[in-house]
């Protein structure tokens, strides 16, 4: 936006009349001139700071602030100063990008001017003003050409990959160049499209982009796409490649004929400089694809994933041609049946650095082979069922390198058994858990029934172990020096969750009991303890007349929290933060009452068994409000009736500080009660509405309005059904 230039000629013509009236001493004809003249000034002067302010106007961006002085200037300015409001008024419409309504703007003018002579000065900017304007109206904004290349490339980030490779590259030689060049809207394509052939249009952009990939996901079933990729692998131009992952259908293309396993075997070789991530997902039997392949064909490959039918026996393929051990694997995890403990010693042949094991459909017997022969391993997940911790999830100073790691101290660091299902072997998990009792830092244990005892489940009980008291004896004297996170699915009896509780020293700080029926004496033992700052109860169940329990149970959380509530306090070391309950009924209002007096609670989940009221809810939010407690996350799951719209005002008005709510299996909670949360909850960041029917039926019109009127939740998540993965990220699970 220029300024433009004020002729203070146009006045100098009074001047000398009035000078020559008052030469000749003709005092009437003076004072005449003379006042015209001084009404000159004044317009002059008026029209000066009118055109300052309209300028500035502009250029706060107050565009009807400044029009309207501009047309002031053009009502006041007359045939001698009329172009100046003309120029002003054109500069902001220029501004704008409205060169049409300008250019009509300047022809107006030149035809109230009509001839140079009224205005030369004038006439001639109008004239030169509107030659430019019909320039820039013949001219296309490039974004591309005129943005710097930075802000460029954040802003081609946003868009899907198809439309980058199906559109963009297409407009023109200076758009192709610039976005295939764009390295980190590049840099990791899921090639996930099922739409208007989305898979084949990627792939066709690949021989521009493919030396910056950095991580592909391939889940097309197009064989053309996937025909396509393989090529251009072969050909070596995915120079960047460091993460492949192949899925579902995908990965069916590659393994159905000889000639597609030898093309991607190739393409394994060709990438092995930078390849270090393989994820293979397929529900196929008789995989051309062996791990043998994968081993001699990718050298510096340190973390693979294999999910298949096949078995693992067949699955190994001929080891032997490798000749020399694959040192950088250093992470595997393996979903194939049945894992043995002698297909399994042959891998810690082949592969004697692996760090990370992670086991499904493992054997009992490959407990042994884990607990002698693998050195240098430190997470193993034996049929977890679920996602396991990476290596660097774990104490950070420890991988940093901070501390000093003698010969004494390696070992395993996470032990991960599955969650709910059959449990381990006792008389086997012994002495694993006694050889690695001083490096452990989290321990994920099932200490239910084993497969085969749940299948004697009818059947005469065989005759007592004379052996298991010795067992038992032995985890009494375990001592976990390093425990952080203890998951514990308890016995029958609730034998050793007890046991490893008291075995834990002042490291654990997050336990959670499954299954437990023990409620009351694992509460005892909370009660010695230091705060935990996370503390987790799932699936306590009772049967038929066990309201003594029930009530017994609830007592002991009671307890519990008035304890907590007396000794973790802001600003202390041990702090309880945390707390999540899912399928338990032994939390009631009462329970909660006495949950609401701890200070440091910040984050709670609850999953309700039918033995929390509405009003107890409402009571638990209102004593969290007027003791000022903080909570920032809340998670609530499975109420039938009690949660409503109502609800919602309530944790809105006494919550100021929540940031993410997780909210699932809702019936009452309608769209309307989710539109007011979002108008209302001022601080709330993260949203997650899952199988709540009256929002699924209107799941598009919440989105709408969560994303038109809410600027503050940068994060919402709709899910019709209640998968897992649908609160990972509010971290359900200890």
């Amino acid at each position: 936006m220029f300024t433009t230039t004020l002729d203070t000629r146009i006045t100098q013509p009074s001047f000398t009349k009035v000078r020559n009236a008052f030469d000749k001493r003709d005092y009437q004809d003076t004072i005449e001139k003379a006042t015209i003249t001084l009404e000159q000034i004044q317009k002059s002067q008026l029209i000066v700071m009118l055109d300052r302010r309209s300028y500035a106007f502009g250029m706060k961006g107050k565009y009807d602030m400044a029009i309207k002085d501009a047309k002031t200037m053009i009502e006041y300015g007359g045939l001698s100063m009329m172009s100046h409001g003309y120029l002003r008024l054109g500069n902001l419409l220029e501004s704008q990008g409205k060169y049409g309504a300008a250019i009509q703007l300047y022809q107006e003018a030149l035809e109230k001017l009509s001839t140079p002579d009224n205005d030369y000065c004038g006439y001639k900017q109008l004239m030169q003003a509107k030659i430019t304007a019909e320039k820039k109206n013949n001219q296309r904004f490039d974004i591309i050409s005129a943005l710097p290349y930075e802000l460029c490339d954040e802003i081609i980030g946003y868009l899907t990959e198809k439309e980058k490779a199906t559109v963009l590259l297409d407009v023109s030689p200076i758009w192709h160049r610039q976005i295939s060049n764009c390295q980190k809207t590049w840099a990791e394509i899921s090639n996930n499209h099922n739409e208007d052939n989305g898979e084949i249009m990627v792939a066709r952009a690949i021989p521009y982009i493919a030396e910056y990939i950095k991580n592909l996901t391939l889940k097309t079933n197009d064989k053309k796409a996937m025909s396509r990729y393989i090529n251009h692998m072969e050909d070596g131009r995915f120079k960047s490649l460091q993460s492949l992952e192949i899925t579902d259908e995908a990965i069916f293309y590659l393994i159905d004929t000889a000639n597609s396993t030898l093309s991607l075997k190739k393409s394994f070789w060709i990438m092995q400089n930078t390849l270090t991530k393989l994820r293979i997902n397929y529900n196929y039997e008789y995989s051309t694809l062996k791990l043998s392949d994968i081993l001699y064909n990718c050298h510096h490959l340190k973390i693979l994933e294999v999910i298949s039918m096949d078995s693992f026996t067949d699955f190994l393929g001929d080891l032997e041609c490798l000749q020399e051990a694959h040192l950088s694997l250093v992470d595997i995890t393996l979903g194939l049946e049945p894992v043995s403990g002698e297909s399994i010693r042959q891998l810690t042949k082949w592969c004697p650095n692996i760090r990370r094991l992670i086991l499904e459909g493992a054997t009992s017997c490959t407990v042994d082979v884990v607990c002698n022969c693998f050195p240098n391993l430190e997470i193993f997940g034996y049929n977890p069922g679920r996602i396991i911790p990476e290596l660097g999830a774990l104490n950070r100073a420890y991988d940093r390198g901070e501390r000093t790691v003698n010969e004494q101290e390696q070992g395993l660091r996470g032990i991960f058994t599955r969650y709910i299902g059959y449990g381990v072997p006792e008389e086997l998990f012994i002495p694993l858990l006694e050889k690695n009792q001083k490096t452990l830092e989290r321990l994920y244990i099932n200490m239910s029934k084993t497969k085969e005892q749940k299948l004697r489940n009818g059947m005469p009980s065989p005759a007592p172990d004379p052996s298991l008291a010795r067992i038992r004896a032995r985890y009494q004297c375990l001592k976990f020096d390093r425990l952080e996170s203890l998951v514990c699915e308890s016995d029958a009896k609730g034998v050793y969750e007890s046991i490893f509780l008291k075995s834990s020293g002042s490291s654990l700080k997050r336990f959670c009991s499954v299954f437990s029926p023990k409620i009351s004496t694992i509460a005892d033992i909370l009660i010695t303890r230091p705060p935990f700052h996370h503390l987790k109860f799932s699936r306590i169940e009772y049967f038929g007349n066990e309201d003594a329990r029930r009530q017994q149970d609830a007592y002991s959380m009671i307890r519990l929290f008035k304890s907590y509530a007396a000794i973790s306090l802001p600003g202390s070391e041990n702090r309880f933060e945390k707390f999540r309950c899912e399928y338990n009924n032994f939390i009631s209002d009462a329970v909660l009452d006495v949950l609401a007096e701890i200070k440091t609670l910040k984050d709670i989940y609850i999953d309700n068994d039918c033995n929390i009221s509405n009003q107890g809810l409402k009571n638990f939010l209102y004593k969290l409000n007027e003791n000022d407690i903080k909570v920032t996350k809340l998670g609530l799951a499975g109420f039938i009736s009690e949660v409503d719209d109502d609800l919602l005002v309530e944790i809105v008005r006494n919550l100021k500080s929540l940031e993410a709510l997780y909210l699932c299996r809702l019936r009452n909670i309608t769209a309307n009660g989710i539109k007011n949360l979002v108008d209302n909850a001022k601080g709330l960041r993260y949203l997650n509405i899952t199988f709540c029917y009256n929002i699924n039926r209107s799941k598009d019109d919440v989105i709408s309005y969560v994303k038109k009127n809410s600027t503050k939740v940068k994060n919402l998540r709709m899910f019709p059904y209640a998968y897992d993965e649908c609160y990972e990220e509010f971290e359900v699970d200890i």
